[in-house]
């Protein structure tokens, strides 16, 4: 418990003036800067009440008073956000404060170590800006030389203080200490901010691929749809100049008949729009997922289907036992409904048949939907699952292309993919391969 609130209270003093989720070397310049400052308050405070404690005269208590000040403005300029300053008050101010202090107190208090400790700080502090650095560390060096020159020249005539030769050697543990923590602590904050920043790149890489593949995918869309909404529409309107010749013939059969062939063009051109429409809704759903019931997605599908498998003299048969998975329920709709439409529409059977069932293996699961259509040639297996490409004239078997690539698309945005397997007049089989963490608790 008193960790936990020791580590808030660090936490806090560390990120004053800062957010909290801040990354940036600067920041971890600034968060340095912090607990630096605060150390040295609470080291100038502890030394104070030593002073006061065995009273070494009201010069040290005094300068220990300065010391405290200049670290208190210090920490107020970081609460204010105004860190630079900050930095400034530590890499040069402080310094000549210490070289105020050997002139009055005469040195031998540990200014060397200081000194150093400074020099090292603003290193760091400074870090990237050149000038500065070199200018600060030219400064500290300056007046730790002469403050040695004034020691050993001038301590005794100018003070009365006398000397103790034990304060180096007692304060060079803890300097080195505080250096050591410097180091480490900045080594630390760098290396956690280079990899975030390296998360930061990798995600921003992938999510670059996955937007340029986006746009390929959409100009080529773009490109074949705008091509099979051209072809219909001029088609039209030929049959309607053709039906109008004919009409002001009087030949009537073949003005209907021509009447007749743009209102069927018609009708595929709003299948098209309507495939296109619901690729863009699939492409513009709601990212929102949850609990979805295979079981119910497909008993929902057969309602819809019945009057569609009562003319064909068809059936949808699937497992009771089809496991329920974290998905959008619109998605798993198109994609299993594209699949049976495709495998009773395929199909010269009697008796078309569509059956859906499910395994589990390794780290997928498999969900495959098998029929006794009329089959598709291994070279045209990877061909069906690109939009707008079509094996069969429109005349043949009617349909826009897009179904199964929506499929593909669906799938793989769950981080999976579906593919065939299948040979002419043997039917085909598609199975769905998604990665195990799709499956909702209850169904593990």
């Amino acid at each position: 418990m008193l960790a936990s609130k020791l580590e808030q209270f660090w936490t806090k003093v560390t990120n004053i003036g800062i957010d909290e989720n801040a990354m940036g070397r600067e920041v971890i310049k600034n968060r340095l800067l912090n607990q630096l400052i605060f150390i040295a308050i609470v080291t100038s405070v502890l030394s104070l009440f030593t002073y006061l404690w065995i009273f070494q005269g009201m010069k040290i208590i005094y300068t220990t008073l300065a010391n405290i000040s200049v670290e208190s403005i210090g920490l107020f300029f970081a609460f204010q956000k105004r860190h630079i300053v900050s930095r400034y008050l530590a890499g040069f101010v402080f310094p000549s404060l210490i070289a105020i202090h050997v002139l009055i107190l005469g040195g031998n208090f540990g200014e060397t170590n200081i000194f150093i400790a400074l020099g090292v700080a603003s290193f760091f502090l400074f870090e990237g800006q050149r000038r500065v650095q070199i200018s600060a560390l030219i400064y500290i060096s300056i007046l730790f030389v002469s403050s040695k020159l004034y020691t050993v020249d001038y301590i005794t005539a100018y003070n009365s203080t006398p000397a103790n030769p034990y304060d180096e050697i007692l304060t060079f543990p803890m300097i080195l200490i505080v250096l050591l923590l410097i180091i480490l602590i900045y080594q630390a904050e760098t290396k956690k901010y280079e990899a975030q920043r390296l998360g930061f790149i990798q995600d921003l890489e992938a999510k670059n691929a996955e937007l340029a593949s986006l746009n390929s995918e959409l100009e080529e869309f773009t490109y074949i749809a705008s091509h099979d909404l051209k072809t219909p529409i001029r088609s039209v309107s030929s049959y309607l100049d053709l039906s109008k010749i004919h009409l002001s013939r009087k030949d009537y059969d073949k003005a209907e008949h021509y009447l007749a062939s743009a209102k069927s063009v018609t009708g595929r051109m709003y299948e098209l729009v309507n495939d296109i429409l619901e690729y863009k809704r699939i492409s513009q759903s709601d990212t929102r997922v949850g609990q979805v019931d295979l079981n119910q997605i497909l008993e929902n599908i057969q309602q819809k289907m019945a009057p569609q498998l009562q003319a064909l003299n068809g059936q949808i048969v699937f497992e009771k036992v089809l496991p329920r998975v974290t998905a959008n329920a619109n998605e798993m709709t198109a994609m299993f409904q594209n699949l049976i439409e495709n495998g009773l529409k395929y199909n010269e059977s009697s008796h078309p048949k569509v059956k859906v069932f499910h395994a589990i293996k390794s780290t997928n699961l498999y969900i495959c939907v098998q029929d006794n259509g009329i089959g598709i040639a291994p070279e045209y297996h990877d061909r069906i699952f690109k939009f707008f490409n079509r094996l069969h004239t429109p005349e043949t078997y009617e349909g826009s292309g897009i179904g199964l690539g929506l499929c593909k698309k669906i799938a793989q945005k769950y981080g999976g993919d579906i593919q065939i397997v299948s040979e002419p007049g043997q039917g085909s089989l598609f199975w769905i391969s998604l990665p195990l963490r799709i499956l909702s608790t209850s169904s593990k």
